[in-house]
């Protein structure tokens, strides 16, 4: 009877710490900076990005995330300057209060592409 609640316990450890391990990391909301812009992501799904110099609004959009990727939905400068934009993929990382983002195929707004995956983005 001990050995089996000692295994169960074990068992029940090693089952949290597995199922924790492949949750993944949890996507950090906030402010980074990247030098020339201030690029604020809310959980509910909106950003805003802002020239850190004047502080005037670059873009403003919506994004979602699932796992390590997150989809680029909408964006204000993008759908304004760009004929047929579409929505653009690109993982994230997220190390040391340092994010990064590398887009995955073609976006459709090469601006976006240069700002958003040329920098990394501190936090704080």
């Amino acid at each position: 009877m001990k050995k089996n609640f000692v295994f169960g316990v074990i068992f029940g450890f090693l089952l949290l710490t597995v199922l924790y391990a492949c949750a993944g990391q949890k996507f950090p909301y906030g402010t980074y900076t990247n030098g020339s812009y201030e690029l604020t992501l809310n959980p509910d799904g909106k950003y805003t990005s802002i020239t850190a110099e004047t502080h005037v609004v670059a873009d403003q959009g919506t994004f979602s995330i699932s796992g390590n990727q997150i989809v680029w939905a909408t964006s204000s400068h993008c759908s304004l300057i760009f004929p047929g934009y579409k929505p653009a993929t690109s993982t994230w990382t997220y190390a040391n209060h340092i994010l990064v983002f590398k887009f995955q195929g073609v976006d459709s707004c090469p601006e976006r592409l240069n700002y958003l995956n040329s920098w990394s983005w501190s936090q704080g």
